[in-house]
């Protein structure tokens, strides 16, 4: 045990003398480099001196040119919370403590954009690609996109009739959908259909506000209604009865009605018969009627909200879907 503590004791003592040693190095070693950088910037004749700040910090280059001459790049650059980076380099030559040639720019980038008082890089709007933030852009909108922005929603008639089983709600958008792009209409395209439940209305559904003043028109171009508040107030001002290929329905043929569930204000009807969600082509789903029944003689469903909400149809039937254009999420 004896010579345990003394081997023990023996290399402490060791440890300690080394550690000694060390720290005299450096302190000599730090001294020889104060007094080197101390002669390089009296006589001007420095190799280089580099330096890394972290975030928020500086980075920068000076490189020595002979007595009393620098030319380097100095980058000021920091990170916000919002991960925008906000940056200020400046490069140039100076002589004797007085900058005779540079170059300063100031410059805020956000999502890839750099501005400085001038634009550079690529603008969101115009390139081509509907970018969160934007309800269009690129080329086949024509006068319906202004700045990246819709100027009207478009509305048709499916030129397809369908069973009751649609897929449900989400299986009747992807309907209107293809048929959108079939016919090269561009945007997003939902189905008029609510299947009983609060949130498969078109009033929540569709994402428009009480406030937007853009007009609805069938895409022959004639205007349904003056802006989505009045569509649900005061119904079509004429019956959408034109097809997303730009042809009109006829009244005397079959397929007047359109599957629904929905009354004339845009909200699911409660207890409404939906052909088991639109799943099924059994039983009955509630249907609006395409033109009134006036047109061609008839009694039944002639309120106003018959567009939308008429009678039930027995889901084994063949009716149209109305197929509204909608902002896109994020839009």
């Amino acid at each position: 045990m004896e010579n345990f503590r003394g081997y023990h004791d023996q290399g402490v003592r060791w440890f300690v003398s080394s550690l000694a040693l060390l720290l005299v190095g450096c302190e000599y070693r730090y001294a020889r480099e104060s007094l080197s950088s101390a002669q390089q910037e009296e006589d001007g004749s420095g190799e280089g001196v580099s330096s890394t700040g972290g975030e928020g910090g500086t980075t920068g280059t000076m490189t020595g040119d002979g007595p009393g001459t620098a030319t380097g790049t100095t980058t000021d650059e920091a990170t916000g919370a919002d991960g925008t980076t906000y940056g200020m380099t400046t490069a140039g030559t100076t002589t004797d403590g007085m900058t005779t040639a540079g170059t300063t720019t100031d410059a805020t980038t956000t999502d890839g954009t750099t501005t400085d008082g001038t634009t550079t890089g690529e603008e969101l709007c115009g390139n081509g690609v509907v970018d969160v933030g934007e309800e269009c852009d690129g080329d086949g909108w024509g006068d319906q996109c202004v700045d990246c922005e819709l100027q009207w929603f478009y509305v048709f008639a499916s030129s397809v009739a369908y069973q009751g089983n649609l897929g449900g709600v989400a299986g009747a958008d992807e309907k209107c959908q293809k048929l959108a792009e079939a016919a090269k209409l561009k945007g997003t395209y939902l189905a008029w259909i609510a299947d009983g439940t609060k949130k498969s209305s078109p009033a929540l559904r569709f994402g428009f506000k009480p406030e937007d003043t853009r007009e609805f028109k069938l895409v022959s171009g004639d205007t349904i209604a003056s802006n989505w508040a009045a569509l649900l107030a005061n119904s079509p001002v004429i019956p959408i009865d034109v097809t997303e290929k730009k042809e009109p329905l006829d009244v005397t043929t079959g397929f007047r009605n359109a599957w629904s569930g929905i009354s004339s204000n845009g909200v699911a009807i409660e207890g409404a018969k939906t052909c088991s969600f639109w799943t099924a082509s059994k039983h009955n789903g509630r249907v609006g009627r395409i033109w009134r029944e006036t047109t061609y003689g008839g009694t039944d469903c002639t309120d106003g909200a018959e567009w939308s909400d008429c009678y039930d149809f027995q889901c084994s039937f063949l009716a149209r879907l109305y197929c509204f254009q909608v902002a896109p999420a994020g839009g």
